[in-house]
Order: C-alpha cells, then sequence, then structure tokens
C-alpha cells in the first residue's frame, strides 16, 4: 500500500472515531487496515530474513525504497489505535495483528550501523549494470535517488534506465504475442516489473492494455467466486463467515480498481448481497450496543441511551431479537432513576476502601486491561466507571477475595485514568485519604525494589524514604499503614540487594567462560553462513561478558575475573580468515583469466568454513579442467585432435605446401602423363563428287596426325590421304585408313580432302592446365590448387562435356581419398557435386566417351547442367573461406566473462559489457560447452566464456571472411560444416 494510501486509510479511521462507529462501512475499514498492517509485518518479516541471511543490500534497498517501509509502519501505528481496537473486539470486526515493533527497531538499528550506504549502494549499482536483467541495477539506482536527491547524475541516469526498463518490457511482450492467448506469460512479465518498482504505466499502451486486461479478468474471477458461495447461506447462516469472505472481495476489488469493470450482473449481484450484509451487520451492531446498555448503564442516561438507539433502529430497518425485546420491556425506569443518586454515595465510600485494598494485596497497580466483547464502545467509557463501580458496592457481602481484586483492579485502572478522573465529581476526590504525591513516592519505591539493583539505586532509595518522612510526620494516624509497607520493602530491598550482587558476579563469570567456549567453536563452523553467525554470537557474548563485569565491578568493586583476551584473539583470527575469503571471492567475480580463476577456486576449497557443498562443486570443477581444454578443442574442431593441430601450424593453411602420398602421386603420374590425351588432333575434311565445290564438309578427330601422299600439278591431282581415325565409339584405329582425292584439268574433283591437322583444343588444354596443374601436385603444389583445377574444367565451354566429366571424376578419387588434406571437407557444395557427378556417370563416362559419334553430334546435357551449376556454386571460394574459419578459430581463445554463483545466479565480470553477446557456458556437471542463454539453469561454478580473436568476437571472423571472399558464413549449407562455435 503506497504512502498517500495509508494516510488516507488512517484518516477515514480517525474521523470514524470521533463520531459514531459502526456499520458496513467500518467493517470494510478494519478489513483494510488488517490488511495494511498484514503487508508491513510480512515485508518486515522478509527484510529481516534478508539481514540475517548477510544480503544488507536487498534489505536495505526494500526498506528505504519508496514508499518507505518504516514510515508506513508508523503511519499505522496512530493515536487511537488502542480505541480502534477495541472497537473492532467489541462489534466483532477484524482485529489486525500487533506491528512487529521488535522487528522495527532491529531494521532501525541495522540501518544505523551501515557506515557508508552511499558507497554500498553506487558498487552494487555498478556491479548489476552489466547484468543483461536492467531492472535489478533501476532498484538499487532508485535507492540512491531517493536517498540522495540532490545527485543529478544519478537522476538522469534513473530516467534512462527506466526508459530501458520500458523498451525490454514491451519487447518482451511483443515477443509474447497476442495477449488474450499467452495471459500467464504476461501476467508474469507484468508482475515482475511490479515487483522490481517499475510503474506499470511507465511501459507504454500495449503494457497498460495487458496489465488492464489481467487487473478485470481477476476482479471477475473474484466476484464469480464469492457469488458462487454466496448462493449457499442463506438468512438463518453464519452470516459473520459471509461478511468476512464479501470483505476480502470488496477489498480485493479495491485494490484492483475494478469495481467497474466487472460483468453487470456480477455487479447486480454483489449489490444484492451488500445490501443484505448492510442490514445484517447494523442489525447486530444495534442489538449488541442495546444489549451493552441494559448491563452497564443506569437512570437516566441508559434511558436516553436506549431511546436512541430504538429510534436509529427504527429509522434504519434493524431488527431487534426477541429476548431483548422482553428485557426492554421489563426495565423500570424509577429504579433507574433512584439509581444515579445511590452511585454517588457508592463511589465516594468505595474508592478509597479499594485502592487501599489494591496497594495492600496487589503490591503494585496493574496496567488498563484491554477490553473484551463485553466492554462498550470508547465512546461511553464513564457509563463503565459507574456501572462498575456501582454493581461491586451492592454486591460487597457476596463476593469472594478474587472478586474483591478484580473489582481493585477496574476501579484502580479507572482512577488512575486522566479522562475518567476528570468526570469524577469534585468531592469524591477530596475524600482520598491519602496525599496522591506520597502514593505516588510508595509506587516508586515499589517499583526501585522490582528493578535490578544497580549502583545508585542507594541514592534513588534514600531520596524517596526522605521525601515519604515528610509525609508521615505530618499526618503518621493516616500514614501509619502505609509507613509500615515502606520498611517492609526497605527489608526486601536490602534482601534483593545481596541477591543482585550475588547473581551479577555469577553472571559475569559465566558470562566469560560462555565467551570462551564459543570462541573455540569456531574453528568447528561448517558453512560460511555459519562462521557469520558463531562471529556475531562470540562478538555477543564478549560485549556481554564486559557489560556483565562492569556491572558486577559498578555493584561490587572488588570483583576479580579472568580475562578474555583468548577469546578476541580467537575473534579476530575468525575474522581476518572471514575477510581473506571475501576478498577470495571479490577476486573470482573479477576475474577472466581460466589459471586464475582456477586457482582462486583451489584457494577457496581451503577454507574450513567453507561449506561441504560448496568444496564439493569446487573439486568437481577442478577435476573437469581438462574436460574443458578438450571441450574447447571440439568447439573449434569436434573429435579431429591431429587436423586441429594441422591447422594450428600454418599461417593460411589453404595455401600451404602439400606433398601428395605414394599412392596420390601414382594416380597424379597416370593421369598426366597419358599418351591419349596428349596427341588427339583435328582436322578439317571435305567430300567431292564432281565439280567444283565440296557435296559435304566436317571436323574430324584423329589419333595421328594426317599423312599426304602424292602432289598437285598443273590444275589436276592424284593424292592419297592416310588417316589414323577413331571408330563409332571412339576408339582408334588399328591401322591407317587409305582415302583418294581426284582433281582433273577440267576442274571437276572426286573423293575425300583432308586440311592439314593441328592438336586438338581438348589435347592443347590438357598440355598446357591439366597437365602443368598435376605437375605441380606432385612437386608440393598449395592443397588448393586441384581444387582450383576442377572449377578451371567446368568453366571451359569449348570442351565436350563427356571430356570434362571424365577429368572431374580422375580428380574427385584423388582428394575424396584424403578429403581434410587436400581441403575438400570445407566444401559442402564440392562433395554434393561430387556425388552428383558419380551417380550421372553411370560406368559410361571413359577416357575417349567424348569422342564417340553420337556424343559428338548430340553433346549430354546432362552434363552440361552439372558444370553449369557447379560454377555458380563457386566451390572454391567456399573451400578457402571455410578454412579461413577453421583456421582463424584455431588461433583464437576462449576468456572467461563470469561464472555461476552458489544460488545458481550468473555472474558477469566487471568489463563484461564489452564482449560480444555470443556466448557459451561450461556445465562442470555435463563437461560440456554450449551455447549460453541468460536464465539457462546451470550448476554452481560452471564457467560462462566469449570466444576472442583478435581482439574481436565471432563476428570480427565473418566479417573478414566475407569481405575478402565474398562468402556469407552464416549461410544454412554451412551449418554441418562449421564449429560448433559459429553455429547458431
Amino acid at each position: 500500500m503506497a504512502d498517500a494510501a495509508t494516510k488516507e486509510l488512517v484518516l477515514q479511521i480517525e474521523n470514524a472515531l470521533k463520531g459514531d462507529i459502526g456499520g458496513h462501512e467500518a467493517a470494510k475499514l478494519a478489513w483494510s487496515y488488517a490488511d495494511a498492517v498484514e503487508s508491513v509485518n510480512a515485508e518486515l518479516m522478509q527484510c529481516a530474513d534478508l539481514f540475517a541471511d548477510g544480503n544488507v543490500l536487498e534489505a536495505f534497498v526494500k526498506i528505504r525504497l519508496k514508499p518507505r517501509l518504516l514510515e508506513r509502519m508508523s503511519q499505522l501505528r496512530f493515536d487511537g489505535l488502542k480505541a480502534w481496537n477495541e472497537c473492532c473486539a467489541f462489534l466483532g470486526w477484524r482485529k489486525a495483528e500487533p506491528l512487529k515493533e521488535d522487528l522495527a527497531r532491529f531494521l532501525t538499528e541495522s540501518l544505523e550501523d551501515i557506515a557508508d550506504p552511499k558507497e554500498i549502494l553506487i558498487k552494487a549499482f555498478r556491479e548489476e549494470r552489466s547484468s543483461s536483467d536492467p531492472l535489478k541495477s533501476l532498484l538499487v539506482l532508485k535507492t540512491l535517488c531517493s536517498e540522495y536527491p540532490n545527485e543529478k547524475d544519478y537522476l538522469i541516469e534513473r530516467d534512462r534506465l527506466i526508459t530501458r526498463c520500458q523498451e525490454d518490457a514491451e519487447r518482451k511482450l511483443q515477443k509474447i504475442g497476442d495477449v488474450s492467448k499467452n495471459q500467464s506469460a504476461a501476467k508474469e512479465l507484468i508482475e515482475k516489473c511490479l515487483s522490481n518498482g517499475l510503474a506499470i504505466e511507465e511501459a507504454g499502451k500495449r503494457f497498460i492494455t495487458t496489465e488492464e486486461l489481467l487487473r478485470v479478468e481477476a476482479a471477475n474471477e473474484c466476484a464469480r467466486g464469492f457469488i458462487s458461495k454466496a448462493k449457499s447461506y442463506d438468512s438463518g447462516s453464519d452470516w459473520h463467515s459471509h461478511e468476512r469472505e464479501f470483505l476480502a472481495c470488496d477489498c480485493l476489488l479495491d485494490r484492483l480498481d475494478a469495481h467497474e469493470k466487472i460483468d453487470a450482473k456480477d455487479k447486480e449481484s454483489l449489490g444484492e448481497v451488500s445490501s443484505h450484509l448492510y442490514s445484517l451487520r447494523g442489525s447486530y451492531e444495534v442489538n449488541l450496543q442495546i444489549r451493552n446498555t441494559l448491563s452497564t448503564t443506569s437512570g437516566k442516561k441508559r434511558k436516553k441511551k436506549l431511546e436512541r438507539l430504538m429510534a436509529h433502529a427504527n429509522v434504519m430497518g434493524y431488527e431487534i431479537d426477541e429476548q431483548l425485546r422482553s428485557e426492554l420491556s421489563s426495565v423500570d425506569v424509577n429504579d433507574e432513576e433512584n439509581s444515579s443518586t445511590l452511585l454517588i454515595t457508592f463511589l465516594g465510600i468505595l474508592l478509597p476502601m479499594l485502592v487501599v485494598a489494591g496497594w495492600i494485596y496487589k503490591g503494585v497497580v496493574l496496567d488498563v486491561p484491554e477490553y473484551s466483547e463485553e466492554v462498550p464502545t470508547i465512546a461511553e467509557i464513564s457509563d463503565v466507571t459507574e456501572a462498575s463501580a456501582l454493581e461491586q458496592a451492592s454486591e460487597e457481602n457476596e463476593e469472594d477475595v478474587s472478586k474483591i481484586d478484580s473489582t481493585t483492579k477496574v476501579v484502580e485502572d479507572l482512577v488512575n485514568t486522566d479522562e475518567v478522573v476528570a468526570r469524577v465529581e469534585p468531592e469524591i476526590v477530596e475524600e482520598l485519604p491519602v496525599d496522591p504525591e506520597y502514593v505516588e513516592l510508595l509506587e516508586q519505591f515499589r517499583a526501585l525494589v522490582a528493578e535490578e539493583y544497580t549502583g545508585n539505586s542507594d541514592e534513588k532509595l534514600l531520596r524517596i524514604r526522605n521525601e515519604a518522612k515528610v509525609f508521615e510526620e505530618v499526618d503518621q494516624e493516616n500514614y501509619r499503614d502505609i509507613g509500615i509497607e515502606f520498611a517492609a520493602l526497605y527489608i526486601e530491598y536490602e534482601m534483593n540487594k545481596e541477591k543482585c550482587i550475588k547473581e551479577l558476579e555469577t553472571l559475569a563469570d559465566f558470562s566469560i567462560l560462555e565467551a570462551k567456549r564459543l570462541s573455540d567453536e569456531l574453528e568447528l563452523a561448517t558453512s560460511e553462513q555459519q562462521m557469520d553467525s558463531q562471529i556475531e554470537s562470540v562478538e555477543a557474548a564478549i560485549e556481554k561478558a564486559y557489560k556483565a563485569t562492569n556491572d558486577a565491578k559498578e555493584v561490587q568493586p572488588g570483583y576479580q575475573f579472568d580475562g578474555l583476551e583468548g577469546a578476541e584473539e580467537s575473534l579476530y583470527g575468525a575474522k581476518q580468515s572471514v575477510e581473506f575469503l571475501r576478498a577470495l571471492r571479490e577476486e573470482l567475480r573479477s576475474c577472466r583469466s581460466l589459471e586464475s580463476y582456477y586457482s582462486l577456486l583451489g584457494g577457496l576449497a581451503e577454507y574450513s568454513f567453507v561449506s561441504k557443498e560448496e568444496r564439493d562443486l569446487i573439486a568437481t570443477a577442478l577435476a573437469n579442467r581438462l574436460d574443458m581444454k578438450e571441450a574447447v578443442q571440439r568447439m573449434v574442431l569436434p573429435d579431429r585432435p591431429d587436423d586441429w593441430e594441422q591447422l594450428k601450424r600454418h599461417d593460411n593453411y589453404m595455401e600451404s605446401s602439400v606433398m601428395p602420398s605414394p599412392d596420390e602421386l601414382s594416380a597424379m603420374m597416370e593421369l598426366a602423363h597419358e599418351p591419349f590425351f596428349t596427341s588427339v588432333y583435328i582436322s578439317t575434311f571435305q567430300y567431292y563428287q564432281g565439280g567444283y565445290e565440296p557435296q559435304g564438309e566436317r571436323l574430324v578427330y584423329l589419333s595421328e596426325p594426317i599423312q599426304k601422299i602424292g602432289e598437285e600439278k598443273d590444275g589436276s591431282a592424284n593424292i592419297t590421304f592416310k588417316e589414323y581415325g577413331f571408330d563409332e565409339d571412339g576408339n582408334p584405329h588399328n591401322k591407317p585408313r587409305n582415302l583418294n582425292y581426284i582433281k582433273r584439268e577440267s576442274g571437276e574433283v572426286f573423293g575425300f580432302y583432308y586440311e592439314p591437322s593441328v592438336l586438338s583444343p581438348e589435347s592443347q588444354y590438357f598440355v598446357d592446365v591439366v597437365q602443368a596443374t598435376l605437375d605441380d601436385a606432385m612437386s608440393g603444389a598449395t592443397r588448393s590448387g586441384l581444387i582450383g583445377l576442377l572449377q578451371s574444367i567446368a568453366s571451359q565451354t569449348n570442351l565436350p562435356p563427356m571430356l570434362k566429366a571424365y577429368w572431374s571424376l580422375s580428380l574427385f578419387e584423388i582428394v575424396d581419398a584424403n578429403s581434410f588434406k587436400w581441403g575438400t571437407e570445407f566444401s559442402p557444395a564440392l562433395e554434393r557435386f561430387s556425388n552428383l557427378a558419380k551417380k550421372l556417370a553411370r560406368n559410361e563416362v571413359t577416357r575417349n566417351a567424348w569422342l564417340r559419334v553420337e556424343e559428338r553430334r548430340n553433346p549430354s546435357i546432362e552434363w552440361i547442367n552439372y558444370f553449369e551449376d557447379f560454377l555458380e556454386a563457386d566451390p572454391l571460394s567456399e573451400m578457402l573461406a571455410l578454412a579461413d574459419v577453421f583456421n582463424s578459430s584455431s588461433k583464437g581463445a576462449f576468456s572467461q566473462v563470469g561464472f555461476v554463483k552458489m544460488d545458481g545466479e550468473a555472474h558477469f565480470c566487471n568489463d563484461s559489457a564489452s564482449v560480444d553477446d555470443i556466448l557459451w557456458s561450461f556445465d562442470i556437471e555435463t563437461s560440456s560447452i554450449e551455447r549460453y542463454r541468460d536464465g539457462d539453469p546451470l550448476p554452481a561454478y560452471s564457467i560462462l566464456l566469449s570466444f576472442e580473436y583478435q581482439g574481436g568476437s565471432i563476428e570480427t571472423i565473418k566479417r573478414d571472411i566475407e569481405a575478402e571472399r565474398g562468402v556469407d558464413v552464416d549461410d544454412i549449407r554451412f551449418a554441418d560444416r562449421l564449429p560448433p562455435l559459429f553455429v547458431p
């Protein structure tokens, strides 16, 4: 409840106490006040628990952050609280539990013990500022601004952080989506913001809409729940229980501000219930006050009171029960009038007698008793005074001693109440036989005897006794009995004095022994909390021992005792150990070196008062150090330690030299020096059937250069061509064919003519490119050379598809045998094309398949499409890019940015704000590294890591590769090729 709301509630209660108290609205005020007290007490308990657990900062924030807890408690402790509690008890309202004053005192003293709260808050804010949850740092910052409102920098930072919290909340709500379908998620988010001190109105229109929707839903649910129960009640049932449930529902609707938001039908039903309960409450209170008036008042006052109550009941329609009506009809008004005359007489005789009897039998004046259900309201206390005195006087002969004591107590209390004394007639006061000042002295003497003996008690005794003798000497007769009591009390005082001295000496001896015993037990602490608790116990015991010895010396200056040096020395050692442990923990929180982190963990485990659970966790973390190194290696290149070492040995893995194995060398040699590919020729072939122009012309492949026998003469010729060609299947002829060419003088030509043959483009490409690349590879060229040759073959548009297929398949056989060695493992596209090429081959791709007649006439469309797709994929660039990823990541390193504390909460180093958002965690239970996201549950002392490369993060590697190679590393095709480090 906010400060303004608390103030308004108390104001309404105080106004109610000034006028007529009663009715349904007053009962609701009682319910709201009890709710407010219950809330404050609960928060006090939480703060006390936080202090007990060592969470001083959280407790400080909770107490000091507006609305301030102790201020709210002070408001609830208003002047008329006692009268209000009496009304609650008398009229059957909900009575609030007592405010936990002891806890409030403890918290106040604890706050005063904080030496520099500003420094604590600033340090906490700096630590929480790097947290992924800005609400934590906002609470600390709000407390800073509340405590130090003139610090403008904090006010500016607070406003900025509020804006950040708003944006964060709205972003999360957008992720939740449709609020009506995800109410639980939205409600959890809103409650988290509210519980952390962020006003819901500050979070934007969407946030307000969500909170409004949930509030209306809660209001309707509350109303429907009560209405369903209300149907089971009837007029003869226990309406008090019914009223309590209604008030609980009504106050909840007030808190939700939802009275006007519930369904119309439910609102009507609640109105009917409210009217019915209003009538029942009014009837109950009128009957109660009438019955109380009959039993506690008399005379004209009773008559007046009854008339007023009956008129009120008639106007409001309240019912008077039958039994009470019969009692009212039997009241004798004349007797009532006569009884008022007797009151003064009896009171004048009875008051002095009962006061004296009370002093003799009781020894002390009792406190004013609490009002029970039979006691009337505070407005009728004068009636109670007169009635009590009258009834006790009329029954004097019939009461036993205990009844007299009870009567004495009531009268003494009322006589000592200023309000009642003012109402008693003046002549009655003058008839008191003993001077009030003398009575007060006797009371002081009694209190002195009852309290613990101190060094200045004798001085107090002498002063009281001297003042009392003045009264005794004036009127020894009237003061004789009280003088006897003074004498008896003096004897008791001397006895108490001797007893007190012995008790103080015994207490001092015991306190010293207790301090030594507790200091000896410091070494037995099994947890940090237990050590803190024992240190506090030893400090308290030493302080108590010093106080006890000082008290003993004060009453007995010659008292001797053993020193406390040993206990203080043990306490100092324990405090030093705790301070060193805390320093280790602080160093651990800012540690970014894994070696230092493990070293500090080992230091923590050496302290005996570190809990066994924590030591076991530390032992597990230390035992898993090698596991973490292996896990880090697997993040770069999973389960390939030899390959991982290869990557680390080269500045540029793909451009480094590589030597083929004997098998690879043999395969390269056979392919590079295949004579078939070096001696394929082409020639233009013409066919004549007479006339001057050829009937047909085409290029032909020849296994050897064309031979020409004979020559042209004077326009005529008779030539034989020896042609070494290929058959229909592309196989070379076993022997040459002889073809004739005849040219007559008339110009007519018959037969076959061949242009001079030249080396074919295929053979020329083989010699210039394929053979040269293979020769380089055999002598130790770069490992990317063969992949570049594959891409070069695919790019040749003037080579037959079947020839390109044959050379590609031959190269695939070489590089597939050792994919990591030649770099093909880094290209998913290359693996896909290799598999596809083997499927397309179907054992038809031979070295001479491209020479077949049907292949020359109708080249394979499938292979043409294959090589076009091959070029679009650009396997070489892809392979180089992915190799750079592995090469760069092998040179990077993991750095610690935080760890998981004992409570399971992630803690980040002070400078973690500059770390990339991509984080990993090393789980000490599973010995595995996984991507970490805020809120992931992890065992204590699990490590939070980030990957750093040349001062940057993984994103730096990706950007560099994309700029240099033109390849997006985040492409989904690479997901199964990248190290786990790069996979989302």
